[in-house]
């Protein structure tokens, strides 16, 4: 009898001495577990880190090329208010068939004027290279396409095709008329540009209904690509370039 209880004395002993193991593998696990479990969530905040710092550096870099895009057109915008009262002020000098005058020349330099919209797209490349998901903001990311998007396919595309009418009477109409396309002094960003053309001829040149087809033509052809166009598109730049600002001072905090 005594021998019985002494070897179910044992077995409980064993048994003890096994749940006791189980619970020290079992906490080992769980130990390791929360481990593997930290160490993502560690990586997984790096990994977010350095992605958010990803895009502060893009946006900021948006910002940068949107300002200047932005300081261009402005200037672009007075340069073809100059090209629009340049057009009427010929049509209506010569179709009340006034007399020369040397401020004409500057008004014939003025008509050759090709400043449309213009867009520096690097960082939307960079923004199509890394993948759009980069941009956290939805309604920003959705901004920025679009801002892009409507540029290029709408005011760049009619600002070359004004470009070609310049081009295309430079080497037709212009060489019958005057000596030179345009004549200026140094060319710099921000300053209107002082172009001028001398006609060869200038009571032939006002009697020449080609030439006066021409610049009432160019009058209609400047309104629809560039005058009607430009104003929008700096509209839209001011409201990016804000939008792009509030998302920067959200990231940097």
């Amino acid at each position: 009898m005594i021998k019985f209880f002494r070897k179910i004395r044992q077995r409980l002993l064993a048994e003890n001495k096994f749940s006791k193991y189980l619970m020290y593998a079992f906490g080992e696990v769980i130990l390791v577990v929360i481990g593997i479990l930290i160490a993502l969530q560690v990586n997984n905040q790096n990994e977010i880190r350095k992605l958010k710092v990803k895009e502060l550096d893009l946006l900021q870099n948006f910002e940068k090329r949107l300002q200047t895009d932005l300081f261009v057109g402005k200037w672009f915008a007075e340069v073809n208010n100059q090209v629009t009262h340049s057009i009427d002020f010929l049509i209506n000098h010569m179709e009340e068939d006034l007399p020369y005058a040397d401020s004409l020349k500057y008004h014939f330099g003025n008509i050759t004027s090709t400043y449309g919209v213009t867009a520096d797209f690097a960082a939307f490349k960079e923004l199509k290279s890394i993948g759009t998901d980069i941009i956290t903001n939805e309604h920003l990311k959705t901004s920025l396409i679009d801002y892009y998007s409507q540029i290029e396919r709408f005011a760049i595309g009619a600002t070359k095709d004004y470009e070609k009418v310049i081009a295309d009477a430079s080497k037709t109409l212009f060489p019958e008329h005057f000596d030179q396309m345009w004549k200026t002094e140094e060319f710099k960003i921000g300053k209107i540009p002082v172009g001028e053309m001398i006609p060869n001829d200038y009571e032939q040149l006002k009697n020449d209904k080609a030439f006066m087809y021409f610049l009432k033509t160019l009058k209609n052809q400047h309104y629809v690509l560039i005058e009607i166009r430009a104003p929008g598109v700096l509209e839209r730049n001011e409201k990016l370039l804000s939008e792009i600002n509030k998302e920067i001072v959200n990231l940097k905090k």
